[in-house]
Parts: C-alpha cells; structure tokens; sequence
C-alpha cells in the first residue's frame, strides 16, 4: 500500500522531470494559471490538443508556470486556483474518445505549488469529443496545437495523424539528440584546436632559443640586458624574467607536452570540446525500471571522447571533483569507447536528458565532412528485449 507521504514524494519527483524538458517539448502545454471554474471547454481543448500532439504516450498540461529564457519557470497557484483544478479534472476522461487517462498531480516546485494533467495512453490518435459542452465544442471536435497556438483539426491536420500512426511503428523508449528524443542526426562544426596551449609555448621557447642564439652569435657571449628585452618581447612584461640558457630553453621545449598536459586536456576537452546532449523519453504508458543505457562511440585520430571532466589547472579543481560531478561513465577500449549509464525508474512520456553533464568530444580538423555513427542499447525490467538503435553526427566542412 502507498502511503500519503510516498505519494507525495513521488509527484515532487516526477514534477521535477516534467519542468527540466524544454517549454516547447510538442509533449508540454504550459499556463500560467488555471481556468475559470465554470470553463471547462479550456481545459479540455488543451486535453485533446496534447492527446493529438505528435509525441509519445503520454502529455502533461502544467498549471502555475510560463516560458522563460528557454526554460520553464514556476509561478506557483494560489489556493482557489488549486482547487479549481481539482474540480475541473474531475470526469473530463469520459468526454474524451477513444479512450485515453488523465491523471491529476499536485506538488510543489521551488516552493511553490504548481498543478499538472498527465495525458497518457496516447497510442490510437486523433481523439475526438465524446458529446458536446458548448457552442463551439461540438460532439466530434478536434482540437490540435499549431505553432504553439491551438485550433480546430483542418483536414490536414487529420491526414497527417493518421499517416503518422500508419507510418511509424510504436517505440517503447526514444533516445535523440540535443532536446529531443526524435533527433537521430545533427550537424556539427568541427572547432578550432590548432593552438593547443602547449604548441603556444613551444613557440615561445623556440623564438626564445633563437633569439639567445642570435644574440651570442652577434655579441659573443651572452648580454643581459638583450635577454630581457627578448624576454619581454616573447613571453610579455608581466612574466618575470629568469636568466637561462640555450641549454635550458632546448630542456624546457623537450618537455612542453608533459608539462602542459592538464592545460591541453582543458583546452581541447573544454575550452574547444563539441559537448553534446542526449535525450531520453519513455513512451510506455507506465514508469520502467532498471534502465540502463550504453552508447558506443568510435575512438580514430581527430574523434576522441573524454573520460571524465577536465578543469582549468589555473583553478583549484580536482580529478576527484570532475568525477563526481555527474560526467558520464566512460570505458575506453581500442579503437572505441563505451558510455553507460544507469538510470533507475524511467517516467513515462516525459523527455529527460540521458547525462547531467553533456559528453565532451575532442575532435580535430580531420574530422571535416566526416560522419560518425553512435550506437545505442537499452535495457529495462519492463521490456521484453532491449531497444537498439544509431544516431549520425555529421561534421561540416570548414568555412574558409
């Protein structure tokens, strides 16, 4: 048996997953406060228009919220609006066909309460008005979301749903790019790397070991007050000069990849990484558990992926820090590198980012008008066999 306390719990938990989605996610409604309580014609134009959404099983209306610089912000609802909703919820399934369920939630985000009808069971589109409640809602009324807006069903509204449902067969759980589970290809630009922060030095102590070479050859011998205008010349004012010799500049050079390695990690795992972001949504009509996810990714000259977080070595972060801060597991082996992840309980249609953090990619100029093939395998309790699948990175050419 469920406690009040647990069920309480678990609304904050999923309420959370639903406000972390992107406030145009095609499985979202978004309004800032709930209708008036004798306008049930509202809420169930915003019913049918997530139940016709071209997303997976299953929708949510939020109450108390608004768009806000690409995310979703919480309001909050006062008391009466909280129980103008509850009133308003009650029996709208019945008037919905096919058949389709509508559950309430209620929780608070950021300390405010905030309301959402999960739309689930989305599977046999269009749904339509099961009778009549106004004027203009007539038995038989379509509605769907255009551009953000929601209008009457034209024809081709229609033809579109149904090709939708004859086309493309039912997947249990998505994984896409960027913030959507349905991307399966994205372009990319391959970045700048050609000035590493060990190549910088390296060419600063050869112009150094020159100069000192140039100046012996002309003086005969060393001349200190030319060595500090080279110096200053080469590695700046604000670097304070030491006297060494060639010997010692040759030493420096021999070893700038080891000494500056922490700092290339930084600069081509961070500073120039491609960083991306993957996205996961179940479209079950019910939670699954034990999900687990493994991305394998190819390891070849120019494409390499980072095994964990890399933080400036002017700062004070450790390698033990960047593990713990929500990076990826990575498991490189020759020629490839394999990405797991372990989710637990998966919601249902709520589209969710697969990592806290996103996956750093080094990737170097020979990667130009290349493309990459990412493999993915998911498994969880609730399914009969786990879900394969393939996402394409396609790296543009450079601009000249």
């Amino acid at each position: 048996m469920v406690s009040g306390g647990d069920r309480r719990a678990d609304n904050v938990m999923l309420l959370e997953k639903i406000l972390s989605q992107a406030p145009d996610a095609p499985s979202l409604l978004l309004r800032r406060d709930v209708y008036a309580e004798d306008d049930h014609p509202s809420l169930i134009r915003d019913v049918l228009a997530a139940a016709n959404a071209d997303a997976g099983s299953t929708r949510h209306v939020l109450f108390g919220v608004q768009a806000m610089g690409g995310r979703i912000h919480v309001l909050g609802l006062e008391s009466d609006a909280l129980d103008r909703f509850q009133e308003l919820s009650q029996g709208l399934a019945e008037l919905i066909e096919p058949d389709i369920q509508l559950t309430p939630i209620l929780a608070e985000a950021h300390g405010k309460p905030v309301a959402a009808l999960q739309v689930s069971g989305c599977t046999n589109p269009p749904y339509t008005l099961r009778k009549g409640v106004a004027e203009d809602m007539r038995t038989g009324a379509c509605w769907v979301q255009a551009g953000g807006d929601l209008r009457p069903a034209r024809r081709a509204d229609l033809e579109r749903i149904y090709a939708r449902r004859a086309a493309v067969p039912a997947v249990p759980v998505e994984i896409g790019l960027n913030q959507d589970p349905g991307c399966l290809q994205i372009q990319l630009d391959v970045p700048d790397t050609y000035r590493p922060p060990s190549q910088r030095a390296r060419a600063k102590l050869l112009s150094a070991i020159n100069a000192n070479k140039a100046a012996a050859g002309m003086l005969g011998g060393e001349d200190t007050g030319l060595a500090r205008l080279a110096h200053a010349r080469i590695f700046g004012a604000d670097e304070p000069f030491v006297r060494r010799g060639v010997d010692t500049l040759v030493e420096q050079y021999n070893c700038t990849t080891d000494e500056y390695s922490d700092a290339d990690n930084y600069y081509y795992y961070e500073q120039q990484a491609v960083k991306l972001d993957f996205t996961i949504r179940n479209n079950e009509p019910a939670a699954l558990d034990g999900v687990e996810v493994e991305l394998n990714l190819p390891q070849v000259p120019g494409f390499q992926v980072a095994e964990r977080l890399y933080f400036d070595p002017a700062g004070e972060g450790s390698e033990i820090e960047s593990r713990l801060a929500g990076y990826p597991e990575v498991d490189k082996g020759a020629g490839r590198a394999t990405v797991n992840v372990k989710l637990g309980s998966l919601a249902p249609g709520i589209a969710q980012p697969l990592f806290e953090k996103r996956l750093r990619l080094h990737v170097g100029p020979e990667m130009c008008g290349m493309k990459v093939a990412i493999k993915y395998q998911l498994t969880a309790s609730g399914l009969a066999k786990p879900i394969r699948g393939r996402l394409k990175l396609v790296f543009r050419k450079q601009r000249p």
